[in-house]
């Protein structure tokens, strides 16, 4: 296993609320007081909990020829490591975007559904209509697209043979689309945040070498060529001539130029907002940059001349890789490799190196949409927070004949009425909606005509089942909890608990057997269905963090399963050697199997189990009872005389776990009474707390918002969902490593 420095981090004080009961003596009258620690040890937690996982990890990451037998091998082995990572249980698998009942005037298919990246966040190709599309016309539309994926259509033949087909049947195609969203960006600037938030925002501004297509085909974009060295660690772009900047005003500030591409992955580097570990070990020079033991002039990023010398006028960015990477062109779909103008960025007060200093009072690159360059379809023309968000096309755009859409309109819904995104679609004032529990109960009531004339119910005519994607919600455990409220607020998210009850649930959180009672407890399908109704609830459910059908083996491959060597042919599912794995250590977890004739990781619930789940509660109450109680940072826990405390859990000294929760959301309310009720109901010796509070917003600062592991106040949280930067495992599993951005949300580092 890779040696990692042990890493001390001085915590944040618990905060605690006055009128909590400590129930604590520091010590004994006649002792002196001893000085408490106030570190805590991550990585020795991190190791204990997760070092089979790691080891693993790293064994796989080795592999990176792009070779058909390396490749098969690279991916046996990540499934493996997967396998040790999910019989942690340091979180539950809980669903994916998508899988619910919708009604809308998008037309299916016609932009991009890559798994990975943000393209499938870019809606300018896309088609829609000024009329709902009818059940059975988006059913025709996905024969067609599994026909043009067969015969090889051009994205742009298939979105043209759309049209005409919807015309045909009576549509009329608008070029705006309208819909509703529930957070505003938090900054406009797009290399320094790794936040869902702020990039289905910023994609819609600018544009990079490359991206994909409406057929998911890799298609030039800022850059019309590029090549590859025969050794695999050299790529060259050329940068198209016709691409410029504009301001927000909409003019034209600047031809958009390889060393763009420079500076921005070096501002990316200098802004450590959690994308630079995408790169540390890919590109060459990163690492050492990113930890200043090296230059940027030695990382693997530069502006050449035909020739590939440097040159400061050369038409070309070339990347220098520390290793044949197989996956790095589908890296080419994230924001880590956008440009930024290099002129306009220390305008805004920015400067690279150790002179970057976004706390600066004169730095405001990113703060605002005025604060930022346009190369991409749109300019943000209005940003009203809680309000509105609109982007407009111009003119100037180097691709401006090929957008569908001129203008993409985001209209705030907080989510307190239930109803109003559904009665806002049926009105016109979105182009259509998700439905709820609630929403599903008006769709399957009110009637309405479709295009062809037909009379009926809007989720008769209309309603459709959306398509999973390839995210990851997940409900963390905190290992190693400090903060017992928000860290922007400690007013907001106040735990209940007491220090001897908040150690406990530490020590219980550092169990293995513990949290995997918490998991085979948790009655996934139960608590989805409050959100989306009992129909479709489980359809979302997921059981593994990377999907299983996520990569498949391009050759055949044989892998060690616990001393058994497994031997599994090209075309095998990852999630198959991830279930095998799970399966020969004994785990009675299903997260691999047949779905509706199709094999898939999702759409079931493989992880409840009430039975298991109280078996798991003995072994940890038998490991747990009796110990010596101590804090998280190690210090003895006292009693009144002076005593230490020791571990007693049972049923009428249950461990207890807070869920912060929006309270005065619908959804979310009966989400978290579900949710206690699936541990309660199993497990008598946990107390599952909901702490309220009364926004979204104040929600996600308590875990998806918190900038490090001591900032995150819970015990479980839902908030953080993970979706994949490129196509291969890594992408997840690299996540819960020691530098990873996810590990965060364990309460580490």
């Amino acid at each position: 296993m890779k040696n990692w420095k042990k890493i001390g981090v001085t915590a944040v004080a618990a905060v605690f609320t006055a009128s909590m009961a400590m129930g604590l003596a520091g010590c004994k009258p006649d002792e002196p007081e001893v000085p408490k620690d106030t570190t805590v040890e991550y990585q020795d937690i991190y190791d204990a909990q997760l070092g089979e996982f790691y080891e693993l990890y790293e064994k796989a990451s080795q592999i990176t020829s792009a070779d058909p037998d390396s490749l098969a091998e690279r991916y046996a082995e990540m499934a493996i490591a997967e396998a040790k990572l999910l019989e942690a249980s340091v979180f539950a698998p809980l669903t994916g975007q998508g899988g619910n009942y919708a009604v809308s005037k998008l037309v299916n298919r016609t932009y991009p559904y890559v798994l990975w990246g943000t393209d499938n966040r870019k809606y300018h190709q896309a088609l829609v209509a000024n009329e709902f599309i009818a059940a059975a016309d988006r059913t025709h539309i996905n024969e067609m697209y599994n026909t043009a994926l067969t015969d090889g259509t051009s994205a742009d033949e298939f979105n043209d043979s759309v049209r005409a087909y919807l015309t045909e049947e009576g549509y009329t195609i608008k070029d705006s689309y309208t819909f509703a969203y529930n957070q505003d960006p938090t900054t406009w600037d797009i290399l320094a945040t790794s936040q869902a938030v702020d990039s289905e925002a910023i994609v819609n501004t600018i544009d990079g070498l490359m991206e994909y297509d409406e057929m998911n085909e890799l298609q030039p974009a800022l850059a019309d060529s590029y090549t590859e060295s025969e050794d695999g660690l050299t790529y060259t772009f050329h940068i198209r001539t016709d691409a410029k900047w504009y301001t927000r005003s909409g003019d034209a500030y600047a031809s958009v130029t390889a060393d763009d591409f420079v500076a921005g992955f070096q501002h990316m580097l200098d802004a450590q907002a959690g994308l630079e570990y995408l790169v540390d070990g890919v590109v060459a020079g990163a690492s050492e940059y990113i930890n200043g033991a090296a230059g940027f002039e030695e990382v693997g990023v530069k502006q050449v001349n035909a020739e590939g010398e440097e040159d400061e006028n050369g038409e070309y960015v070339q990347y220098t890789l520390e290793q044949p990477t197989s996956y790095f062109m589908t890296m080419l779909a994230y924001s880590i490799f956008c440009p930024m103008n290099r002129q306009f960025f220390e305008s805004q007060g920015g400067a690279f190196g150790a002179d970057y200093d976004a706390t600066a009072t004169d730095y405001t690159y990113g703060k605002t949409p005025d604060n930022i360059l346009y190369c991409g379809p749109y300019i943000a023309t209005n940003a009203t927070a809680k309000s509105t968000i609109v982007f407009d096309s111009y003119e100037g755009y180097y691709n401006y004949d090929h957008i569908n859409l001129k203008k993409i309109t985001w209209l705030y819904n907080d989510g307190q009425n239930a109803t109003k995104s559904f009665t806002d679609a049926v009105a016109g004032t979105t182009d259509g909606t998700g439905l709820t529990e609630s929403t599903l109960v008006l769709a399957k009531d009110q009637t309405t005509t479709d295009v062809h004339g037909n009379s009926g119910t809007y989720f008769e005519l209309f309603g459709y089942t959306t398509q999973v994607d390839a995210s990851a919600g997940t409900a963390f455990y905190n290992l190693a909890r400090v903060a017992h409220a928000n860290f922007n607020d400690d007013t907001k998210g106040v735990s209940p608990k007491t220090e001897v009850e908040a150690a406990i649930s530490n020590a219980a959180m550092q169990n293995v057997h513990f949290r995997r009672a918490l998991t085979y407890a948790f009655d996934r399908v139960t608590w989805n269905a409050a959100r989306m109704g009992a129909e479709l609830a489980a359809n979302p459910i997921i059981n593994t963090y990377t999907p299983g059908t996520f990569v498949q083996l391009p050759a055949e491959v044989t892998v060690d399963i616990n001393g058994t060597a497994t031997t599994y042919p090209a075309g095998t599912y990852y999630g198959e050697i991830v279930q095998d794995q799970i399966t020969a250590d004994g785990l009675p977890v299903t997260v691999f199997k047949e779905v509706n004739g199709e094999m898939s990781s999702a759409g079931f619930d493989g992880w409840y189990n009430p039975e298991e789940a109280k078996k798991e509660m003995a072994l940890a109450i038998e490991e747990l009872n009796g110990t010596p109680l101590v804090d998280v940072y190690g210090n003895p826990m006292m009693d009144e005389n002076g005593e230490q405390i020791v571990i007693n859990i049972s049923a009428e000294n249950p461990v207890q776990v807070d869920h912060v929760y929006v309270s005065t959301v619908t959804v979310w309310n009966n989400m978290g009474q579900a949710y206690k009720q699936s541990i309660e109901n199993v497990l008598d010796e946990v107390q599952f707390n909901l702490v309220g509070v009364s926004s979204e917003s104040d929600w996600y600062y308590s875990g998806y918002y918190a900038p490090a592991g001591k900032d995150c106040n819970f015990d479980i949280d839902t908030t953080s969902l993970w979706a994949p930067d490129y196509g291969d495992p890594s992408t997840y599993l690299g996540t819960m490593t020691p530098t990873g951005f996810s590990v965060k949300s364990l309460g580490l580092f």
